[in-house]
């Protein structure tokens, strides 16, 4: 077993914005800080710098660092980190290069995967669970997957990016290259984007005045009545609803929790998906035998998933090196997820 003063930290590292926790091998979080991110190169210098800010304190306090974990956007496959077009990192060997500097294991996992993780342990804490599917709702719009307890990846390591299927051939153009992805229309940014194209047609629009018009606009506007912001979110909740009954049918999971951003606007959200998902399958006989309406839950955009993930991905990592420690193996060795 960890032992009772050894701790662990979590990073959940976004486009704009990273949040970090220290926390003891139960999750009690010590000390969270959080920063803007840097440009790629000094994301490293950044990340270790944090690490011996709470290792000080943790030596303060007589207790010590057991493994560190990361949440980060792009494909992670051993330890690298590779496509994080938002942050300009490619071809990152971002586990060794830390836990070089650290001298602990070091975890790095997707940032959605490690999201669903974290709101895993997060909602363990009020019911039994065995899997979930996570909807990150923000810039992008992608899935993270649980599955008895553990995260899966895929043969790829990309498992879950559902916001790549097609569902308007003619749509609008997405990052990946091709047209009319889940993405452009159920993500945050695709909502501002639709709202922009919009206004052309409805100028009268309460859209109109919104600086910036972003998704958080479009919301705003639908609580006081915007004709234009209801239909866009309606659309847009539609076709949320379609994905949560292809991962629910396809996955048989326990819950689907909404997160990210998009996530905060949960007075208006959802209930639209829950009016979606009954208009779409509520006359189906599968609707009740898997309990589509049940399963749907929020976590709020101020909850850390994606660092409680981290942290338990950290603390994964020290369970199982441990007993080589005890042997008089490399307890400073770099485990993968």
């Amino acid at each position: 077993m960890v032992a009772t003063r050894t701790f662990f930290v979590g990073f959940d590292v976004g486009g704009t914005k990273i949040a970090a926790g220290v926390a003891n091998g139960d999750g009690r979080f010590l000390d969270v800080v959080r920063m803007a991110t840097p440009p790629a190169g000094e994301l490293v210098d950044l990340l270790s710098a944090t690490v011996q800010h709470f290792v000080e304190r943790l030596r303060a306090m007589g207790a010590h660092l057991g493994a560190v974990g990361v949440g980060i956007p792009g494909q992670v496959r051993d330890g690298v980190v590779r496509q994080a077009v938002n942050l300009g990192i490619d071809e990152c060997p971002l586990r060794d290069l830390l836990a070089m500097r650290v001298g602990v294991p070091v975890v790095v996992e997707n940032d959605t995967s490690a999201a669903a993780l974290g709101a895993f342990h997060l909602l363990q804490q009020r019911e039994p669970l065995r899997s979930l599917v996570y909807l990150g709702i923000g810039t992008g719009f992608s899935a993270g997957i649980v599955l008895d307890g553990r995260v899966y990846r895929g043969s790829n390591g990309l498992a879950g990016e559902i916001g790549h299927v097609v569902v308007d051939p003619d749509g609008a153009p997405c990052a990946c290259g091709a047209r009319g992805c889940l993405e452009t229309v159920v993500s945050g940014t695709g909502l501002a984007r639709q709202a922009q194209i919009a206004l052309v047609h409805v100028p009268e629009s309460l859209l109109a005045e919104a600086e910036p018009l972003d998704a958080r606009a479009v919301y705003a506007a639908a609580r006081q009545g915007d004709r234009l912001a209801q239909h866009l979110v309606e659309r847009s909740a539609a076709m949320l609803a379609q994905a949560i009954a292809w991962l629910v049918f396809g996955l048989d999971v326990d819950k689907v929790v909404l997160g990210g951003g998009v996530a905060r606007e949960a007075d208006v959200l959802l209930p639209i998906v829950r009016r979606a998902l009954r208009a779409q399958y509520g006359h189906s006989r599968l609707f009740d035998l898997f309990g589509l309406d049940e399963k749907l839950t929020v976590l709020s955009g101020e909850t850390e998933a994606g660092m409680v993930g981290a942290w338990a991905l950290a603390h994964a990592a020290r369970e199982k090196a441990e007993p080589q420690s005890e042997k008089g193996g490399g307890g400073t060795e770099s485990k993968s997820a």
